[in-house]
């Protein structure tokens, strides 16, 4: 599907993404040209919270290093008062749902619990890892901490919020997911707790090569049936 930025026409989002990726490209301090600066600008208003990074007005872009990852490149507003803030192209060109979102945060929740269970079983084994599926020898790099099918963690994430909880996804969104100052979300604290509870009793981790895990990753997910139920489906 096409989509038109300031002017300029992409055949797909996917295209457009290329687009930005090669101003990205530019060294940190880069400021963007007027074609570049109203394809930007366009992009900004898809932005979920476009008018806090408006602020006062746009001067212009300019590409700098990343706030979560300085090694990465992001864009960033420079405002007519010279204030700045960066803003993620992804959120402009694939904003999140309201399932999407919350997977994301619920993963922040348990993500400290994931990486200590990599590194118990790692130091367990002295180091010494093979991945179930490939037979492959791995390094610390090398493997993920997965879930074990089928309780992967959109499972985890759909039993919790659904069968628990008794939610749909948009309404634990609603109920139970906060957006600090800085715009990023995360889950109410006794909903984290409640949650990193029941992720400790039902989640099975392994270590298993991070290509394989990838490959993997969406083979099981939930649905709903006709009469209300939960039923657990295998994907090809």
């Amino acid at each position: 599907m096409q989509i038109t930025l300031g002017g300029t026409v992409f055949s797909s989002k996917d295209a457009a993404d290329k687009y930005l990726k090669l101003i990205l490209a530019n060294k940190n301090g880069y400021v963007v040209t007027e074609e570049e600066y109203a394809v930007l600008n366009d992009l900004l208003s898809r932005h979920p919270n476009a008018t806090k990074k408006r602020g006062c007005g746009v001067s212009t872009f300019i590409v700098d290093a990343s706030p979560k990852s300085p090694k990465d490149s992001c864009f960033y507003v420079v405002r007519e008062d010279n204030s700045t803030t960066d803003f993620s192209k992804n959120k402009c060109l694939k904003p999140n749902n309201a399932r999407t979102e919350c997977l994301r945060c619920l993963r922040t929740v348990v993500e400290d619990d994931i990486k200590d269970a990599k590194k118990r079983m790692f130091d367990e084994r002295q180091g010494f890892i093979e991945c179930p599926h490939t037979g492959l020898k791995l390094g610390w790099e090398q493997c993920h901490a997965d879930h074990e099918q089928p309780m992967t963690f959109e499972v985890i994430c759909t039993t919790f919020v659904v069968g628990t909880m008794g939610l749909t996804f948009e309404e634990f969104q609603r109920k139970h997911i906060v957006r600090e100052d800085n715009s990023v979300t995360r889950v109410t604290k006794g909903m984290s707790e409640q949650f990193a509870a029941y992720h400790h009793r039902v989640a099975k981790i392994r270590l298993i090569h991070g290509l394989r895990n990838c490959s993997q990753s969406h083979r099981f997910r939930m649905s709903r049936t006709n009469d209300g139920y939960l039923s657990l489906i295998t994907t090809s």
